[in-house]
């Protein structure tokens, strides 16, 4: 079982706390099986990145896979902001 599953079925079967990216939870947070603390913000922001080395042109495949990765990271972002926009009533009833 992968760690982000093993962490899912701590909070999903007990009174566990997490810090987690929103997509990692995102079918659990719609489906009301977990939910997000309301008002907490930590600062912590992340994306996707690629790195390569300086003076390099990438190849195609990997021009190709960054350019999906960046996709996939502003669909991730867009996602999660429908989710946070959802508000409480999408999130359970935490106080």
């Amino acid at each position: 079982m992968a760690l982000g599953a093993v962490l899912k079925s701590i909070l999903v079967h007990s009174d566990a706390v997490s810090v987690m990216s929103l997509f990692m939870v995102m079918k659990e947070l719609r489906s009301g099986e977990l939910t997000l603390i309301p008002n907490l913000d930590l600062g912590l922001q992340g994306q996707f990145g690629i790195t390569r080395l300086r003076g390099r042109t990438l190849s195609a495949p990997a021009k190709v896979f960054a350019d999906r990765l960046v996709a996939h990271d502003k669909a991730l972002f867009e996602s999660e902001q429908e989710v946070l926009a959802a508000g409480p009533p999408a999130w359970g009833d935490v106080t």
